[in-house]
């Protein structure tokens, strides 16, 4: 198999809390080488009839957790299950509102909405399972590659639980999603602690899954993936419940419609280290193809040298990249051919950061109209607190009719 990211994607789609959550997510409640063009041509061969999706496991388990209704066959605390599904139903539907919808339509209004935008790969880098605003970005993305080092984990197939268990695993995946939904992102040493605490999701596998079935899709299948030392990727059909190496991948329509999508999540060391032992992985980016990119939250890793690599491929593969002061510095920018776009307002990083990460010449290119368009309808970032926040929209490579 050609190693070219582009070519296995296109290939592997065509075959298919806040603070009254507890904090031990230990102990539930009781009841009480093809290019772009390529890809594009074959869009219509996704495009099937009513069989495209059937109800399986996966999808059940997926929209139990989301909080939508289903059928099912197993028992289920009924009065938990209440409590649990307006958790999450009032919690999505807040971020929906004050997040999610306001995202989705400032991109859209910035960013040209044709085909050849639309319609590529899309990469995240330090994604944890944050699937959700990711989708919101680039809807109609045929895939995605999502990058970050925590496992993959699992969902339990609550057929074989008992009704405790199945509690539990509600409840660690509700503790999981509380930092997504109060913040916009995932706190590290959170999700470590969770991960950690699990008895039965081990990962962040249930946050991809919620985020692809609160955005309105059907599962068709989950597969297990390897990556080989070419870099190109094979994938496994798995079961519920099924344990996960290196990465998984959840293909998804979304409902109503025939279009079949999928995003592609590998756990992995991206820091140069971790890139140097891993030449897979190493092979994988450098064949990346042309695609779409987003980081958020991102530590401000690419702000030095040991994550220099991984700043390399976004500068080398991304045609759209949208980002907020944690990913790629400024200066790294600085070039006629690259359009930049700035959004809010910048302010140092917040204290948990190295104040040494200040960026004067994005002060300075935040006082320059050329560069500042306005602020932000919505909030997502470190600052949620004071929501002095900001987003950039860099055209790595500026294509003919353009917007930016």
């Amino acid at each position: 198999m050609n190693c070219k990211l582009t070519t296995f994607i296109s290939t592997f789609g065509l075959l298919a809390l806040n603070a009254c959550a507890p904090n031990d997510a230990q102990s539930p409640p009781t009841s009480n080488g093809d290019s772009l063009e390529v890809i594009i041509s074959h869009l219509d061969t996704l495009k099937v009839k009513e069989e495209v999706f059937n109800p399986n496991n996966w999808d059940r388990a997926s929209k139990i957790i989301s909080g939508i209704p289903v059928e099912h066959e197993f028992q289920i605390d009924s009065l938990y299950y209440m409590k649990y599904k307006e958790f999450i139903s009032t919690e999505f539907s807040t971020i929906k509102k004050k997040r999610l919808e306001k995202l989705k339509k400032w991109k859209a209004n910035e960013v040209d909405t044709n085909d050849s935008n639309e319609l590529r790969n899309v990469f995240y880098p330090f994604s944890g399972g944050d699937f959700i605003h990711l989708h919101q970005l680039y809807p109609k993305a045929p895939h995605s590659l999502m990058l970050a080092i925590e496992p993959v984990g699992t969902l339990p197939d609550f057929s074989e639980l008992s009704v405790f268990d199945i509690d539990s695993t509600l409840h660690e995946s509700q503790v999981m999603l509380r930092d997504i939904f109060f913040r916009s992102y995932f706190i590290t040493k959170n999700m470590e602690s969770d991960i950690e605490k699990s008895k039965h999701i081990g990962g962040i596998l249930p946050s991809i899954l919620w985020g692809v079935s609160s955005s309105g899709h059907d599962i068709i299948s989950v597969d297990d993936v390897n990556v080989a030392k070419d870099g190109s990727m094979s994938f496994s059909p798995v079961d519920l419940g099924a344990s996960f190496g290196q990465g998984v991948r959840v293909s998804f329509v979304k409902h109503g419609t025939e279009n079949i999508q999928d995003v592609t999540y590998l756990s992995c060391d991206i820091s140069n280290k971790g890139l140097a032992k891993d030449t897979a992985m190493m092979s994988l980016l450098n064949n990346l193809g042309e695609v779409n990119s987003f980081v958020k939250a991102a530590s401000y890793l690419m702000h030095y040298s040991s994550f220099s690599e991984i700043r390399n491929v976004l500068l080398d593969h991304s045609v759209i990249l949208i980002q907020d002061d944690t990913g790629i510095p400024f200066k790294n920018f600085h070039n006629k051919n690259r359009s930049i776009r700035l959004y809010g307002t910048y302010v140092e990083p917040v204290k948990d950061f190295n104040e040494r990460l200040f960026q004067a010449d994005l002060v300075k290119a935040y006082q320059d109209t050329s560069y500042y368009i306005g602020k932000l309808p919505f909030s997502m970032g470190y600052h949620w607190g004071s929501k002095d926040q900001n987003q950039m929209i860099v055209h790595i490579k500026v294509l003919h009719g353009s917007k930016i």
